[in-house]
């Protein structure tokens, strides 16, 4: 977690830069996610989807706005 933008800047630089960290930590991630429930699984594939969204608009210059998820997206 990031209190502000500037900390989750530089949070993500510094996991960009320790590949295996990151490596680790996506794997972490999916052995749990295997462990919850199906409705909690698929809140976190909408999450997921919603990070992507807003990661393309970001690189795409767009500024910020909704991102609304849901079966069909």
């Amino acid at each position: 977690m990031a209190v502000d933008k500037e900390q989750y800047i530089a949070k993500a630089v510094l996991l960009s830069e320790q590949t295996h960290a990151l490596a680790e930590l996506r794997q972490s991630l999916r052995s749990r996610l295997k462990e919850k429930s199906v409705s909690q699984v698929r809140e976190a594939i909408y999450f997921e989807r919603a990070l992507e969204i807003i990661w393309q608009r970001y690189c795409q210059g767009l500024p910020p706005a909704p991102v609304v998820i849901n079966s069909d997206t």
